[in-house]
């Protein structure tokens, strides 16, 4: 996850905290039919993961219970160690777990940058403050070029 000693190219991911997202033993209920039983899911900082399966399998209902969209039935999810299950969706977002729905007709009439700029303004500091827009600026910048989508900036 950390660029290579004395190199002077950083990745976004290096410019996130150190964090690690967890959840464990996730089961979800609807009535008689269990959608979801015993998910357990680690992430790192700036790994990214994919949850494949055929449709009902409940990728989805996980994916929402992780974000707090929907409660758990049971399982524990937590940030750094820290339990954030009972957290409502909105401080799960400070905390900088945040949620981009698939469905382009939220943010249609925003441009590529304006829709990064979206989700980085939902990050905090180390101290729990809103990122300076000079920092918002400078890890937009940095993701825009690991993408390779620099040129797309404006579009």
């Amino acid at each position: 996850m950390s660029a290579a000693a004395g190199s002077a190219a950083t990745s976004f991911a290096d410019t996130l905290q150190a964090s690690q997202l967890e959840a464990s033993g996730l089961q979800k209920r609807y009535g008689a039919r269990q959608v979801v039983q015993d998910v357990h899911v680690r992430v790192a900082a700036g790994e990214v993961v994919g949850l494949l399966g055929p449709n009902g399998a409940g990728k989805t209902t996980s994916f929402y219970m992780i974000v707090g969209l929907v409660r758990a039935d049971a399982g524990a999810i937590s940030i750094d160690g820290k339990a954030v299950h009972a957290l409502p969706i909105h401080e799960r977002s400070r905390l900088g777990l945040s949620y981009l729905p698939q469905e382009a007709s939220i943010f249609r009439k925003l441009n590529v940058e304006e829709n990064i700029r979206a989700v980085l303004e939902l990050q905090r500091d180390e101290s729990g403050r809103a990122l300076k827009p000079a920092v918002i600026a400078e890890r937009l910048t940095a993701l825009l070029r690991e993408l390779g989508i620099e040129k797309l900036r404006g579009t």
